[in-house]
């Protein structure tokens, strides 16, 4: 999980934390959220084992065929980490995704769309405007973590995309 909270915290220096508005927001994100495990649990309901979906706060993670990894990870220069990690990734045919509401649009380093590279899975980084207006407007911030590419996991992009702009995204 250090890599996707390594993800998460670059989101969040790049992009501080607005205090006026905030519990509208939250009200929003969690409405937003909750539409889209709905929809989700339904896409993936054919799935054994069943996915495990966790809710907390602005923040969605489903996990499928997930297990510990012990990790160098990469750095920013194209080297590795001297320090290993324990990190949570996607076994074969899993995936981790996390879907995290975000009241601003993001503007940090990476250029999104993307698909990152990890020694043991990719991860494909995405943001998808939600909501009408400034004061329900919003993006999902979507990290879909995979082992290998199959329809799953294009179905999940296709479907997040698609939830997005029923939501009023562009």
């Amino acid at each position: 999980m250090r890599r996707l909270s390594l993800i998460v915290a670059i989101v969040s220096v790049t992009n501080p934390v607005q205090h006026q508005g905030e519990a509208a927001s939250r009200g929003v994100a969690r409405a937003t959220l909750m539409r889209v495990e709905v929809r989700l649990r339904d896409v993936l309901k054919d799935l054994d084992p069943k996915p495990e979906f966790t809710a907390v706060g602005d923040e969605l993670v489903v996990k499928y065929r997930t297990r510990p990894f012990w990790v160098h990870m990469p750095r920013r220069d194209g080297g590795y980490a001297r320090e290993v990690s324990r990190e949570e990734g996607p076994d074969t045919n899993g995936f981790l995704l996390s879907l995290r509401y975000k009241a601003d649009k993001y503007s940090g380093p990476l250029m999104i769309p993307q698909t990152l590279r990890y020694p043991y899975w990719s991860s494909y980084v995405n943001e998808y405007p939600v909501g009408r207006g400034k004061a329900s407007g919003g993006y999902l911030w979507m990290v879909l973590s995979h082992a290998a590419a199959d329809e799953r996991i294009d179905q999940i992009k296709r479907f997040v995309a698609a939830v997005a702009a029923d939501d009023g995204g562009k």
